[in-house]
């Protein structure tokens, strides 16, 4: 069974098949949400225990910030076994340097405890006063909105994982896609007034790849969405077309924002600077490039 499967045992009516829960008390929307960094399926040998801290907080915090919500506190589980006391402190400087960098400071809860295989566990809670938009709410005619570029995290994994050197890249190229990889920039303080202010009929962030997250908005919508515009980073023009195409479809792990917006909105959304790379149209699931080419749905799953 894959982590599809496996949640539908859970769902049953209790639970919400996306990436936030929410309930509404009086004005106010409370969203929570949940994820997890397992080392030895998201962690190369390579990668450092800072990037590991860092993304384990961004990862919950995109989910939360995409839906409009603005957190005010995070928990935190740990499962350790043997990690040095630098590498203790690497871990707590990169989740303090992403609490830090998008503006939360407040930790409510820390638990601990030994786990033969490591993992960062991140709940948090956002509040918001606009309902959080879903993944089913797409409409034929809306258009597509990301706050960014995507391409670099795929490329500073292979760095890690050997397959590509720095001889091989231009040093530029090879240091930005390892930047990016270890700390993901996305524009998380956007979303929250984007969300209130234009009122997505829809939303998902990228960390499973942007491919295999339109996908998810397309199957819940039950509508087709046409990729017209390929968001790669301005950096991977000079790698061949395969790559880039692979690079910018399947690379994961961004946390960019994925926004769907009818056409009367587009004009607000292109002020705050969302760059527009597709459409929606009628259909059943099914992602396609401008030129009527399906995309293959590839992407990072767990399997049990």
């Amino acid at each position: 069974m894959d982590e599809e499967s496996v949640k539908k045992f859970f769902m049953s009516g209790v639970c919400i098949d996306d990436d936030v829960a929410f309930e509404r008390m009086g004005g106010l929307y409370i969203l929570t949400s949940i994820d997890t960094f397992v080392a030895s399926t998201d962690k190369p040998p390579l990668m450092g225990w800072r990037s590991v801290g860092y993304k384990a907080i961004v990862a919950t915090l995109s989910d939360l910030m995409v839906k409009g919500g603005e957190p005010f506190t995070i928990m935190i589980s740990l499962g350790l076994s043997r990690l040095s006391r630098y590498e203790l402190s690497e871990l707590s400087a990169g989740i303090y340097y992403a609490l830090g960098r998008y503006g939360l400071a407040r930790c409510l809860k820390w638990d601990t405890n030994r786990s033969r295989d490591p993992f960062v566990s991140v709940g948090g809670v956002a509040i918001s006063r606009c309902k959080p938009p879903g993944r089913s709410g797409a409409m034929p005619g809306d258009y597509v909105y990301v706050d960014g570029y995507f391409g670099l995290t795929w490329l500073g994994l292979n760095i890690l994982l050997g397959k590509y050197s720095v001889e091989e890249l231009d040093h530029s190229l090879y240091r930005e896609a390892m930047e990016e990889f270890e700390y993901p920039s996305p524009n998380l303080h956007l979303y929250p007034p984007l969300v209130k202010k234009t009122r997505p009929t829809a939303t998902i962030d990228s960390s499973d790849g942007l491919a295999a997250s339109l996908y998810q908005v397309a199957r819940a919508s039950g509508v087709d969405i046409i990729i017209e515009d390929l968001p790669f980073h301005p950096m991977l023009g000079r790698l061949d077309r395969e790559i880039v195409l692979k690079a910018t479809l399947y690379g994961g792990e961004e946390y960019r924002g994925i926004f769907f917006l009818p056409g009367a909105r587009a004009a607000e959304a292109e002020k705050l600077g969302l760059i527009r790379i597709g459409r929606v149209v009628e259909g059943g699931g099914k992602v396609y490039l401008d030129d009527g080419s399906k995309v293959p749905e590839k992407g990072f799953r767990h399997v049990f």
